[in-house]
């Protein structure tokens, strides 16, 4: 799907761009529907505020091509293993109490 949107526009060669957020949810004490949408809106406000998104930060071509396009996120739960396998990536790490 290509075309503008607020002035961003997806390349009709490229896939869509979407970030990736991990989500922690136990089973005992799912988070409620708003949230899930706080710590989705501040991850992104923490990513884009991190030094690694700034010119000549390592993140900033790919923050940069993500903000140029239909901004997009894709939300994914966590527990258990998984939610501790993603220490192992690079990226930033919110919470909402």
């Amino acid at each position: 799907m290509s075309g503008s949107v607020n002035g961003h526009e997806d390349p009709a060669d490229q896939p869509p761009w979407a970030m990736q957020l991990a989500l922690r949810v136990e089973k005992n004490a799912p988070p409620s529907h708003l949230a899930v949408c706080e710590s989705a809106a501040m991850a992104v406000v923490t990513l884009l505020a991190d030094p690694r998104s700034a010119p000549g930060g390592e993140w900033h071509e790919a923050v940069a091509a993500w903000e140029s396009r239909r901004i997009r996120k894709v939300v994914r739960r966590a527990r258990g293993v998984r939610w501790e396998a993603l220490g192992a990536l690079t990226g930033v790490l919110v919470g909402i109490a």
